[in-house]
């Protein structure tokens, strides 16, 4: 048998370095700190769930996990700037269904391929939305502001974070499944719509109910019914759309994804550690008087609830020729 020489003992030795090293990764990764990107300011929701995570992330993985607020481009700086990372798992996204799917649906000019640029990780939470209208409004149930969209001469106003938004998307599937008649009044965010409703300005929001509570607590809006699959515990007397005859549910998923080309093994464990997390009782008592469900799912099911809610989006924003400016 002929001897190998040093030249092939060494190469022989790289191969077999290299056929080890990805079961390796995971054992010694992480090396340095962890970067969690949010899409958008401090203080919302993502920031904060962000935030409860990477404490405890830190604390699970002995490495420093650092916060960074990317806010602005309907979440494509924050891509960006995992994109222009290195796929080693030490950057992470937090990513929602407007940056995942409706951006998307509704623009060809996106910097980013939504299902190819990025690995899922894991599902963070779901949050179903409501509708609300202002206190003093006339429409006490569902069926009375269906019923009054048809007869009011210019429809019933609504107001949105912004066209394109799942509050847009979702109120005009509302407007074709009960066959209502209403009116788009986009705002730029949250900020400004709900002002709109306690000012009378627009009829009603369809919308998450966390920063929307506190106005129903004081006695300034009321909500009509849930977009949900079952009641929420913050507001069991409100029924759902289902209930109601509505088959529909709107809401926003969120969750972490990675640059494509992350090493398997480093996404396997990663996705294990924040499933554990994301299940820790501790961290649904944190969150307990927001409205929304943690779910801590397998990249598996993430991955796969991605490509349903984009194949959704992109159908239902064809079919409705809905186009941003």
């Amino acid at each position: 048998m002929p001897i190998l020489s040093c030249v092939q003992r060494v190469g022989l030795m790289t191969c077999m370095s290299l056929m080890l090293a990805p079961s390796a990764w995971a054992d010694t990764w992480p090396t340095s700190t962890i970067r969690l990107i949010v899409p958008y300011g401090t203080g919302g929701t993502p920031d904060t769930l962000a935030r409860g995570i990477a404490e405890r992330l830190r604390t699970s993985l002995g490495r420093p996990v650092m916060v960074d607020n990317k806010p602005g481009g309907g979440g494509v700086i924050a891509i960006e700037n995992l994109r222009n990372a290195p796929a080693d798992g030490h950057t992470l996204l937090v990513a929602d269904t407007g940056q995942l799917a409706i951006n998307p649906a509704l623009r060809d000019d996106l910097p980013y391929d939504a299902i190819k640029d990025f690995t899922a990780v894991t599902q963070i939470s779901t949050q179903d939305f409501s509708i609300a209208v202002n206190a003093k409004s006339p429409y006490k149930t569902m069926s009375a502001l269906i019923d009054g969209s048809r007869s009011a001469p210019n429809g019933l106003f609504y107001g949105t974070s912004g066209i394109g938004s799942v509050h847009h998307l979702g109120s005009e599937q509302l407007q074709k499944l009960t066959k209502s008649n209403f009116t788009h009044v986009p705002y730029k965010g949250l900020q400004f719509s709900i002002p709109a409703l306690l000012g009378g300005e627009v009829s009603f929001l369809l919308s998450s109910a966390s920063p929307l509570i506190p106005h129903a607590e004081a006695g300034n809006v009321r909500f009509l019914a849930r977009a949900s699959a079952t009641r929420s515990p913050l507001m069991p007397d409100v029924p759902t759309l289902k209930e109601l005859g509505v088959p529909l549910v709107v809401g926003v998923s969120v969750g972490i994804v990675v640059a494509a080309g992350t090493p398997a093994p480093i996404v396997e464990r990663l996705s294990g550690e924040l499933r554990k997390i994301i299940k820790d009782p501790s961290l649904a008592q944190q969150f307990s008087s927001q409205d929304f469900s943690l779910v801590g799912s397998s990249a598996e099911e993430y991955s796969t609830l991605i490509k349903n809610e984009a194949v959704f989006y992109k159908k239902f924003v064809k079919e409705n020729g809905i186009k941003v400016d």
